[in-house]
């Protein structure tokens, strides 16, 4: 195989890298050591849901395993490469085992939790708790 050196891969890595650091400090679950990229995500919030999207393209569904345990979401799997007897004239798309975690800032109706997964577009909708809403109250002193 031949590959030519992009500059944007070792970035890419920097990233990566500032990416398990602040989600260590943060108490998020350790990746596994076989990591090889990272899918990018964004968490939305509206007044019913939180909706996780993640940008997973070239993936099959059956691929994508979501796992919400204490308030952490996790999205782990595998983009496999396209089996090819040519080379590489360039290559700048990351194969591989993946996992993502994400903590939600909010109680979350687990039960409610739903995915959908279209155009390489992974939604996770996130239903809020619904109970006594925090309110704005005036405490008095004694």
């Amino acid at each position: 195989m031949r590959f030519h050196h992009h500059p944007w891969h070792e970035l890419r890595g920097l990233r990566r890298d500032l990416g398990d650091l602040f989600e260590e400090l943060f108490g998020s679950e350790s990746f596994d050591k076989g990591e090889s990229w990272r899918p990018l995500i964004d968490l939305i919030e509206s007044d019913e849901e939180f909706i996780v999207s993640a940008e997973l393209p070239g993936m099959e569904k059956k691929d994508i395993k979501i796992n919400f345990h204490e308030n952490m979401l996790s999205i782990r799997g595998e983009r496999k490469k396209i089996a090819t007897e040519k080379s590489y004239f360039r290559a700048e798309c990351f194969y591989g085992p993946f996992k993502r975690s994400i903590k939600i800032p909010g109680e979350i109706a687990q039960n409610k939790i739903t995915a959908s997964y279209q155009d390489g577009i992974l939604l996770v909708h996130l239903p809020k708790k619904h109970g006594d809403k925090s309110k704005d109250i005036e405490i008095n002193i004694d």
